[in-house]
């Protein structure tokens, strides 16, 4: 197998509490695979990552990693480690400092580890996802008559364990039907965290997710702040032809490149699309050998 020109992959693995170094297996010896799904959505963004032939040593330390939910009752709950996943094309000096050269993609935490035989080589599989640990907080109080939105929504973000990120876009985003920005009758959560998050999000016109961990609110078709608008055309990389569904949602796909994300602009010039769109799914796929690398976008109309 040969790599293809320009393409660079990298992992690293770094503990989430501290005390230990972390580990940066070299991506441009090893050939890595991945795939990665990433939303605008408070369901949990998901990578899987394959590593070939890893030294003995450096196996034995990323399948320590997948083990921090408890085996059986009783046993200690280990901290996951975090993985980051950078991917695209670079022609700059050799030996770049890892995680400088192309852009992150991925950000979340290890959840599973297994090395199994691929012959002639062994494949080392890394599961992780971002948004998934928050999804396990049961979270129940009440608050009284006159609470704020904001209060409520900011105590929820706490109890999942979600970085704030824009928490407090909540109380600038509300449909007229919506819940008022101070609750009237006061109101009781029992529930998952994030469930509860979404669902009082929805109720004031707004999406959540979590992005690198952080707790991200929009309004449907608003952009990031700060995201540089991405041109998007048969020049730039476009595979087949972008098109529109029933639903109003733009579906393209395009060779990786950066500031495509959940929440980055697009700006699309093709024959049969011409329109500005925020992105609310990304699925990002290849390796270093082989044809694939690739992003799936689907978006909606920028506001």
């Amino acid at each position: 197998m040969t790599k293809i020109f320009g393409r660079k992959v990298e992992v690293i693995f770094r503990p989430s509490e501290g005390g230990q170094d972390g580990i940066i297996p070299d991506g441009d010896r090893l050939n890595i695979g991945f795939t990665v799904e990433r939303n605008l959505d408070i369901e949990a963004s998901t990578a899987s990552i394959t590593i070939f032939n890893l030294s003995r040593t450096t196996q034995d330390k990323l399948a320590e990693m997948g083990r921090p939910i408890p085996e059986k009752p009783g046993d200690p709950r280990l901290p996951p480690w975090t993985v980051e996943l950078y991917a695209g094309y670079y022609s700059g000096p050799p030996n770049p400092e890892p995680g400088t050269s192309v852009p992150m993609i991925f950000k979340g935490d290890v959840r599973r580890v297994q090395h199994r035989r691929e012959p002639p080589t062994i494949a080392t599989d890394i599961e992780a996802d971002d948004g998934g640990e928050a999804a396990t907080k049961f979270v129940t109080k009440h608050f009284p008559k006159g609470t704020t939105v904001g209060t409520v929504f900011k105590w929820l973000q706490e109890q999942s364990g979600l970085g704030a990120g824009n928490v407090t876009r909540i109380t600038q985003i509300n449909k007229p039907e919506g819940i008022p920005n101070r609750i009237e009758n006061g109101m009781t959560i029992r529930g998952y965290a994030v469930e509860e998050l979404n669902d009082l999000a929805r109720s004031r016109g707004a999406v959540v997710s979590s992005q690198g961990n952080d707790l991200i609110v929009l309004e449907p078709g608003e952009a990031l702040p700060g995201v540089p608008l991405t041109k998007i055309s048969p020049s730039t990389g476009l595979v087949g032809y972008p098109y529109k569904d029933k639903d109003g949602i733009v579906v393209l796909n395009h060779k990786l490149l950066p500031n495509v994300f959940p929440g980055a602009p697009l700006q699309i010039d093709s024959q049969f699309v011409e329109e500005t769109i925020v992105v609310e799914r990304a699925v990002y796929s290849g390796s270093l050998f082989g044809d694939d690398f690739n992003i799936e976008v689907e978006g909606r109309t920028q506001i």
